[in-house]
């Protein structure tokens, strides 16, 4: 018998978490990562590695609950362990870095947010260089924090450079690229630049279809972004034959009473009325 406290045991419980929060059962989840965790700071400690992965990992399953409050704790809690025992420059103490301020960024704490990113891409710039794949990613994400504070000028910059590196790196159709091309399109729209933003849209679209097939959410969340920028520029058949086009897709993957499914429906029915008063009004996908 090895005993509750045993690391074999303290391992397998961790994994028995991990799997429950993938079968949705969070509450349960939540509740073993806390088991294991006390016994961890118990018997390892509380900077221990294995005990800073327990933290981490039961932060990670508070923000996906939506808990900030607590995941940014844990992370912030993490965050001051591992720069203590790894450094500030361990790939392990830049993850949390950016988890953090993932956190930050849904509390709505954007300058926090923005200054942990940037703490996190000068130091992947310095160990890794500017095109390694973890520091675009990081870039990325820094460019979509600066698009959710209205900033669209930096956010385009960054954009359009992390973008000159990704297809240099992976080439036009990689996912990682397709990403940041459908950002940047959604940077112009945002910047009224509405020309450019359907011409990008549409060659994400077509490389997506290729890429991820045509009923990929990606793939469809393009097409009804397209269809909104084509609605702007008064293009309404085109739109209303896009949003027909997710719709029927939609009902076949997901069902007809689906919450996607019902919202693009729902926003047919919008464009329909907006005809007939000349006032589309359309609505971004994320």
């Amino acid at each position: 018998m090895l005993g509750a406290n045993h690391p074999h045991t303290l391992l397998t419980r961790q994994s028995l978490a991990g799997i429950l929060s993938e079968q949705g059962r969070d509450g349960e989840a939540a509740d073993e990562f806390r088991s294991v965790l006390a016994s961890r700071i118990e018997v390892l400690g509380p900077d221990h590695p294995d005990t800073l992965n327990t933290r981490h990992n039961l932060a990670i399953l508070l923000l996906k609950r939506g808990s900030y409050g607590e995941a940014a704790d844990e992370y912030q809690s993490v965050l001051a362990a591992q720069i203590e025992a790894l450094g500030p420059s361990h790939p392990n103490t830049l993850i949390t870095r950016e988890n953090l301020a993932i956190v930050l960024w849904k509390q709505g704490r954007r300058g926090e947010a923005a200054d942990e990113l940037r703490l996190a891409l000068a130091t992947r710039i310095e160990v890794l260089g500017p095109d390694h794949p973890d520091t675009l990613n990081t870039r990325h994400n820094l460019a979509t924090l600066l698009l959710d504070r209205g900033s669209y000028g930096e956010a385009a910059d960054e954009y359009q450079s992390v973008l000159v590196d990704l297809m240099e790196a992976l080439g036009p159709n990689h996912p990682n690229t397709l990403r940041t091309r459908y950002s940047l399109a959604t940077v112009y729209w945002n910047q009224g630049r509405r020309g450019e933003a359907a011409d990008e849209y549409r060659s994400v679209l077509a490389a997506r279809i290729e890429v991820l097939g045509p009923d990929h959410p990606d793939t469809l969340n393009t097409r009804h972004n397209l269809a909104s920028v084509l609605s702007e520029q008064g293009r309404y058949g085109e739109a209303a034959d896009e949003l027909r086009s997710v719709l029927a897709a939609q009902i076949e993957a997901l069902g007809p009473n689906h919450l996607t499914t019902v919202s693009t429906r729902r926003a047919i029915d919008l464009l329909a009325q907006r005809i007939a008063t000349d006032d589309p009004r359309p609505t971004k996908q994320p």
